[in-house]
């Protein structure tokens, strides 16, 4: 009777992208483990590690699908790869997550009551908090210029006190956690490759509003995430991967009227930023992160870019 049950229930997919994070990656599967939820399965893709990831992953956890890419093919095309394994195993919703989440037990159970519910749902997110500060938001939901690239958090740093919790719309859903219907890969597309890591989160959420889908932020599923930890946050890698694809995201859906004076401003002000945050402070190799990131964009250079080779 309970398999007729759980056989009647959405069929997820859960995908994982791991680059020489074991442990992170064993402690997001235990908590994965715990989930109440009945009908799901579980994606590890391997981007490439050299650490003994995929041996050490796939010893504790057998019942898994991992895949193992042969090199490094970042967040975005990572994704991509788990995303076309779980269509072919006629997943009913995919859940991206990060593997340096960790995640409520009921996260899919609140996740799937929404989807269920709703109409015309494009993308699902979750109220995420501070790993280490587990009361303190990170995010709870975000509306997003596509002008200006600037961002409004809903909760952002703020202790939970029981006002962020109904499900709200918004037009951007942060790549840390993502769930996604089947169909809308169909129409919108898989993530842009060309972003390599960072923003590709955002392109898409613009992709799937232009095609008339919703986005909301299911603040009763929740989790835990470690910031920042496969690039470090604020390392140079980071910034000129945000500053690069920043600049590539606006180009793509700002005011096309206006696009020539608007990314203007856009450089105008990240240079004045690396000065004023890192140049002064003599954090030169962050500095000229952003200079590169403005110049590889500005050369058209995408993908890994500049750091083809050693990533």
């Amino acid at each position: 009777m309970e398999n007729d049950i759980t056989s009647k229930l959405p069929f997820i997919c859960i995908i994982l992208v791991n680059w020489n994070k074991c442990r992170l990656t064993l402690q997001c599967l235990e908590s994965i483990c715990l989930i109440s939820y009945p009908n799901f399965h579980v994606i590890v893709v391997d981007n490439g590690s050299i650490d003994g990831s995929p041996f050490k992953i796939f010893r504790s956890y057998p019942q898994i699908s991992l895949i193992r890419n042969e090199h490094n093919m970042g967040f975005a095309e990572g994704n991509n790869v788990g995303i076309r394994k779980a269509l072919e195993m006629r997943a009913d919703y995919m859940f991206l997550l990060n593997n340096d989440t960790v995640v409520d037990k009921y996260v899919l159970c609140a996740l799937v009551d929404k989807a269920l519910g709703g109409k015309n749902i494009g993308i699902l997110g979750c109220k995420i908090y501070y790993y280490d500060k587990p009361d303190k938001i990170w995010f709870a939901g975000e509306d997003r210029s596509p002008n200006t690239g600037f961002r409004k958090y809903f909760g952002r740093n703020r202790l939970d006190g029981g006002e962020y919790s109904e499900v709200i719309e918004c037009n951007c859903i942060t790549g840390c956690a993502m769930f996604i219907p089947a169909g809308v890969f169909e129409k919108v597309g898989f993530f842009d490759k060309s972003y390599f890591a960072y923003s590709e989160d955002v392109d898409f959420c613009m992709r799937v509003l232009l095609k008339g889908y919703s986005i909301c932020c299911v603040r009763q599923a929740k989790l835990w995430h470690k910031i920042s930890s496969s690039l470090g946050n604020n390392s140079p890698i980071k910034s000129y991967f945000s500053i690069r694809n920043r600049l590539l995201t606006i180009e793509r859906y700002c005011n096309e009227k206006y696009s020539f004076w608007i990314l203007a401003f856009q450089e105008c002000y990240l240079l004045l930023v690396a000065l004023l945050k890192y140049f002064i402070r003599g954090r030169f190799k962050v500095f000229l992160a952003y200079l590169h990131g403005i110049y590889d964009f500005r050369k058209r250079r995408f993908g890994k870019g500049r750091y083809e080779g050693k990533i």
